[in-house]
């Protein structure tokens, strides 16, 4: 059996002296030495069987300052839960003891008995005996705090559990098709006045990104499919591009083949390119248009290009109604290469 003694009375006595020096002029304080060190021997006494009544659990008390540890968490509260810094001095003797001692059951309850004990002498002593500072109250507000935040991490880390969390979006790849010429867009109507020279040409992304809605129109073959790879390829270097072909179209809104690549996206970060509305079975194209209408008037930042040959195509007329996309303001465009110009 092992009694505290000289040795364990001269680690508490280190512990005052040093780790707890402002507190030696006080005659509550020397009480308070003295009732930690007889509850030590006390304890020490009805479990001299097990861990704590080894040098080795003295040692790690006197190198690692278990009890200063403990009377400063009282002393000078952190936001800290208690059951949490208990499980901290717990852990960390655990981790030392074990690595030369072989630990019981037995000793794993004395060793968090014996945490205990000081950490609640201690909460004694200061909200009993001592009003300086009110340290007691300010060590229960300190822990009322830390419960709290405990909690609302706690709801925090549920709600997010709760919340379905947004798919990462991954941009669709669109490379630039090989081994052919830049598209240029050139206005329908001077096409059809002859007037498709280079000053009349302009880049299709700029057209797209200036006007917002586009139709390019053009005979079957005269490579509308290919500047609409380019265009994506380009486009998709600072948005989310989609290109659809619309003889895949079977009556979705808009928002629907949206979702189906880029689920639950800014519409301002798609640039939606619609290939081949007179591909559109006959029964769906005017909902398509309908539908492109409807969301366009929603969502007018979002660029928007439709493709078409020129025969399914209805020109508004003079005072600008009766156009098949009368919401698009930009005139009609169509795609020629830079040997065209």
């Amino acid at each position: 059996m092992m009694i505290i003694g000289d040795v364990l009375e001269k680690v508490i006595q280190t512990v005052f002296d040093n780790g707890l020096s402002w507190l030696k002029e006080e005659n509550e304080f020397r009480k308070f030495k003295n009732e930690i060190k007889n509850w030590c021997n006390d304890y020490i006494t009805r479990n001299e069987t097990t861990i704590v009544a080894s040098s080795a659990f003295i040692e790690y008390i006197k190198h690692y300052n278990l009890i200063g540890k403990i009377i400063n968490f009282v002393r000078c509260p952190a936001e800290q839960l208690e059951e949490l810094f208990i499980q901290e001095c717990y852990d960390r003797t655990v981790e030392i003891l074990k690595e030369e001692n072989a630990l019981t059951q037995e000793d794993h309850r004395c060793i968090k008995e014996f945490i205990c004990g000081i950490l609640q002498q201690t909460k004694l002593f200061y909200e009993n005996k001592v009003s300086t500072d009110n340290t007691a109250n300010l060590y229960y507000d300190k822990q009322e705090l830390a419960e709290i935040r405990a909690a609302n991490k706690n709801i925090h880390e549920n709600m997010e559990r709760l919340t379905p969390k947004k798919p990462i979006l991954v941009k669709k790849e669109y490379p630039y098709p090989q081994n052919t010429i830049e598209r240029k867009f050139v206005r329908y109507k001077d096409i059809q006045e002859g007037l498709y020279f280079s000053l009349r040409s302009e880049s299709m992304l700029e057209v797209c990104l200036k006007e917002k809605h586009v139709v390019l129109l053009g005979e079957a073959g005269c490579g509308k499919s290919v500047a609409l790879d380019q265009l994506a390829s380009m486009a998709s270097n600072s948005y989310f591009t989609l290109l659809y072909n619309l003889n895949n179209y079977t009556g979705e809104t808009i928002d629907q083949i949206i979702d189906k690549i880029y689920n639950d996206i800014d519409k301002t970060k798609v640039f939606l390119i619609f290939d081949g509305y007179d591909e559109i079975e006959e029964v769906n194209r005017n909902g398509f248009a309908r539908k492109l209408a409807g969301f366009v008037s929603i969502n007018s930042d979002t660029v928007v290009l439709v493709s078409s040959r020129n025969n399914f195509y209805k020109f508004a007329d003079d005072e600008g109604r009766g156009g098949l996309f009368d919401s698009f303001k930009a005139p009609p465009h169509n795609a020629v290469d830079e040997r065209s110009c």
